[in-house]
């Protein structure tokens, strides 16, 4: 080849893997895939996936109110743009008007340090440092550009970047296409056809997000000390698991329709995100002292911390009852009536008339303030301790349908019982699901393996940081992963090239670093534990001390008397946590000198026997503040906790190795590192690894040979001697090669004989 024909197959070949780079990049925004490592090639995943999203997310027609189908492009926008009018168009502004009434019933106001925080200067290094802690991959706004552009060109671009924000801050004046926003239809179930089965997100230009990003940060920090312990969305240190175990408690017994009247009420808002009263939401930002300006829009980085703050306000007018209201069974001591977790609203409160009417008053006064009102079709009263008749009137005074559990609260199911095999379906279902979609059959090993550590383990991460699953249940998951990640399917036999055990190891023990399932639910009961032992502000520990603990120590409290089935099994993994966690001692009122571990290791009776307590003239209850005089707390001995600090206590462990780095390091292609790690541990199928496993059939083929060999001729003679019959010896080896291919094709499926 010449030097010119040389050079121009060389910019052929750059130019093509430019091309193919491209191709990768654009396919990967487009399908919304954000689990799958970037250096994999699934080019035609990546393509499957922006086709079967384009197909899902097409909205070809719509059924309008009077039941009559659209189907043209144009009658379908028509319609959208009808709906949505009132509740996305602009509002005559009254807020100042609004912000006396909002104040009679919030009665708070930021501190004047909260309120200095949130107008503190802007700098040019906080404006960096918020858009590179945002998502790359996030869909654009109107102007089409991804978040990744802005990083990747900072050089270029940073500084007008940076004016532009700056800019907005100083002036508080923002172009017309900075604040233009794409709204996009999601669907919220398969089959949607009317408009109010679709969900609105508003895809905004990054500047924009950028601004209101900063905004959230600074606000993010003081919401605690607004939002009341019964909204644990969006507030830092809450968490939605404790309002699931509330609930979870709260219900318990409905099924047996005995005890104490008692009513339980979920709340659908209409359009949430999207009918928030503008006037409502600058009336209570004017009236608690608020110097931010900003309406809610589902997809905006602020919009969530202001829907909290417009719910709190539903949450001040719950909390004001009149003395005809009667609480909800086990619920007095705590004052509670109603959990929220952004708009999933649960109200509980005892099944009598004057408590609903009093609730009923409530959610109308709050929908006619901030526009937010209850879907009567969509929420639903759940009864117990009351007979039908009674039921069904309250069910008529709320105007809301009467429930039955189970349903689904915040993904995970709500009964009245204990959770059985069918009830864990769903887990089993959505895992099943997402392995038979044709987008995830094109997966090499590699892009398997990141699916099934950040997308299928995660579904049963979230059933485990409530339930202790039983057994059956991570048996039935790990066999669905394991045939996933060797097979490429949900079900089937062979393939496997690594035990699963082994499989589930970190990188840095030789395994693929897939979390063990069991280990990784007592680690998520051991941060419920954790929590009851430690965390005096939350709304879910005040409850477990006041109705199940009673003043004692939650190492003393009988697991078996009056426990729900999921307190009994919680309790039960107690002895783990006793052996991981030491008290510090403080003032030492809460310490017990001789049954705690505030020494290093285990507590002092377990370590010396009850003699030194007769010598000492104690008894076993004592506080250490009998001896000493200080403080105490209980501290997780590795740092703050979190339950990969807890699973990495209680994990099975395998041997260190050296070269994890050399495989799993940055940089490496997963595929490429997959490959290199079953030639590390000797199950790619090499030809001496062929010899051996054939050597071995071959043993034992012909033990197998022998032994039918003997049987049909014995059979045959008895068949000659007793019966009179003979038959000729090919028919006799033709059964005894039947015979032996059936053995055979037993050890493998994919067995084959030459005869």
């Amino acid at each position: 080849m010449s030097d010119v024909l040389s050079h121009q197959a060389g910019l052929a070949t750059e130019t093509f893997w430019t091309a193919v780079r491209l191709e990768k990049a654009s396919l990967r925004q487009k399908s919304r895939i954000r689990w799958l490592k970037l250096g994999d090639q699934n080019t035609t995943f990546f393509h499957r996936s922006v086709c079967s999203r384009m197909s899902r997310n097409t909205l070809r027609s719509l059924v309008d109110s009077d039941g009559t189908r659209v189907s043209s492009h144009d009658g379908v926008a028509q319609m959208a743009v009808n709906y949505f009018s009132n509740s996305l168009g602009s509002q005559e502004i009254g807020y100042r008007e609004l912000s006396p009434v909002i104040d009679d019933i919030v009665q708070f106001q930021w501190s004047e340090e909260c309120c200095q925080a949130l107008q503190l200067p802007i700098s040019r290094e906080e404006v960096r440092r918020v858009l590179f802690s945002m998502d790359s991959g996030k869909a654009p706004g109107p102007d089409g550009f991804f978040t990744g552009f802005f990083k990747g060109a900072w050089s270029v671009v940073g500084e007008d970047f940076c004016d532009a924000v700056l800019h907005f801050f100083e002036t508080c004046y923002l172009p017309v296409g900075v604040n233009a926003t794409a709204i996009t239809l999601i669907p919220k179930h398969n089959g949607a056809e009317r408009l109010e089965d679709f969900r609105l997100i508003s895809c905004c230009n990054v500047l924009y997000k950028c601004i209101s990003k900063i905004l959230a940060d600074r606000l993010r920090v003081w919401l605690p000390s607004f939002i009341s312990s019964n909204q644990s969305a969006f507030v830092p240190g809450r968490s939605i698991i404790e309002n699931i175990l509330l609930c979870q408690e709260l219900v318990g017994g409905y099924h047996l329709n005995s005890g104490k009247p008692r009513c339980t009420l979920k709340v659908d808002h209409q359009k949430a995100y999207d009918s928030v009263n503008w006037d409502f939401l600058f009336g209570l930002l004017i009236a608690i002292g608020t110097p931010l300006k900003f309406g809610v829009r589902q997809g905006d980085p602020l919009s969530p911390f202001l829907f909290v703050m417009v719910m709190e306000v539903l949450s001040r007018m719950l909390n004001k009852i009149p003395q005809s209201f009667q609480f909800h069974h086990r619920c007095e001591k705590v004052k509670l009536t109603y959990l929220t977790f952004a708009d999933d609203l649960m109200i509980f409160c005892a099944a009598d008339e004057p408590s609903i009417r009093f609730i009923r008053e409530c959610l109308q006064k709050f929908g006619e303030l901030s526009g937010l009102f209850a879907n009567p079709r969509k929420s639903s009263i759940f009864v117990a301790g009351v007979n039908n008749e009674n039921a069904s009137h309250l069910a008529a005074c709320m105007g809301f349908v009467r429930g039955n559990l189970p349903i689904r609260y915040l993904g995970l199911p709500l009964l009245a019982g204990r959770l059985r095999s069918n009830d864990y379906a769903p887990l089993i279902q959505r895992i099943t699901s997402r392995i038979r979609s044709w987008t995830a059959r094109v997966l090499s090993f590699a892009g398997r393996l990141q699916l099934v550590r950040f997308v299928l383990r995660s579904l049963q991460v979230y059933w485990a940081s409530v339930f202790v699953l039983p057994a059956y249940v991570h048996h039935e998951v790990d066999k669905i992963l394991i045939s996933y990640l060797w097979r490429g399917k949900e079900e089937g036999r062979g393939g496997i090239k690594v035990a699963w055990v082994d499989v589930c190891l970190p990188f840095e023990e030789s395994g693929l670093g897939i979390r063990d399932g069991p280990s990784w639910n007592i680690a998520s009961t051991l941060k419920i534990l954790l929590l009851m032992l430690t965390n005096s502000g939350s709304l879910w520990v005040a409850w477990v001390k006041a109705y199940i603990l009673k003043g004692r120590s939650l190492w003393d409290v009988d697991s078996r008397v009056g426990r729900s089935w999921r307190l009994r099994a919680i309790l039960r993994k107690r002895e783990k946590l006793k052996h991981l966690v030491w008290m510090k001692v403080g003032n030492s009122n809460s310490c017990r000198v001789w049954l705690d571990s505030w020494l290093l290791g285990d507590a002092i009776l377990e370590q010396v026997g009850e003699r030194v307590m007769y010598d000492a003239a104690s008894w076993r209850e004592a506080r250490l503040s009998d001896f000493i005089d200080p403080d105490g707390e209980w501290l997780w001995p590795r740092g703050g906790f979190s339950i990969a600090s807890a699973w990495e206590a209680v994990r099975p462990r395998g041997g260190q190795v050296l070269w994890d780095g050399l495989l799993w390091g940055g940089g490496n292609i997963p595929k490429y590192s997959f490959c290199a790690w079953l030639a590390i541990k000797d199950r790619l199928g090499t030809r001496d690894r062929l010899h051996r496993y054939w050597e071995s059939v071959r043993r034992k083929l012909w033990r197998v040979l022998w032994c039918a060999t003997i049987y049909f001729i014995w059979n045959e003679r008895n068949h000659r001697l007793h019966g009179g019959q003979a038959r000729d010896p090919i028919v006799i080896f033709h059964l005894i090669c039947s015979w032996i291919r059936a053995r055979v094709g037993s050890w493998r499926e994919d067995a084959h004989l030459p005869f």
